[in-house]
């Protein structure tokens, strides 16, 4: 938790010395992402995300919720290749904290818990319409590790990654 708010708080001091700032969004209607580009110059780019999910379900036998909490932040070298297409290379680092539970309605009732990080080498292209909007597309692969402790969520993933991100600069 200690590095959650430590990062929380490099995060929002950046903006102060930052030359671009922004918000992105993803535009994939199964990523409710949420990001905060940080362009230094045309060369690198710092951008913090979140991302939080909540599913309910029912079935005939139970009841189940899962809420997944991602933060975390992207560095990224950026290269230009025209006067409005670029690309930026690097990666992603977040903290992950699941909590899910289920209720049995013959009886019986389940918990587990984890937190854990994601790390992902990215790869992007970025067209600018203008100085203030773009739209990127990017593909990455991941590996995840979640550790549940004593609840018994001991998870590791490994996999790919697409996104559609459009970002507004101020």
């Amino acid at each position: 938790m200690k590095k959650l708010i430590a990062l929380v708080l490099c995060a929002s001091a950046v903006p102060a010395w930052a030359a671009d700032v922004g918000v992105g969004v993803s535009v994939e209607s199964n990523d409710s992402t949420i990001y905060v580009p940080i362009d230094f110059g045309d060369t690198f780019r710092i951008e913090p995300f979140v991302n939080f999910l909540k599913i309910k379900s029912t079935a005939s036998a139970y009841e189940s919720r899962t809420e997944t909490l991602q933060v975390g932040t992207g560095v990224f070298g950026l290269k230009s290749l025209g006067e409005s297409v670029r690309i930026y290379y690097g990666g992603r680092l977040s903290y992950l904290d699941v909590d899910s539970e289920a209720n049995y309605f013959a009886g019986g009732f389940g918990y587990d818990s984890g937190h854990g990080f994601r790390v992902a080498p990215t790869l992007g292209f970025e067209y600018s319409f203008n100085k203030h909007l773009s739209f990127g597309a990017e593909a990455g692969w991941f590996y995840q590790d979640i550790d549940g402790g004593s609840t018994g969520l001991d998870e590791t993933s490994t996999g790919t990654d697409t996104r559609l991100i459009l970002r507004l600069r101020f």
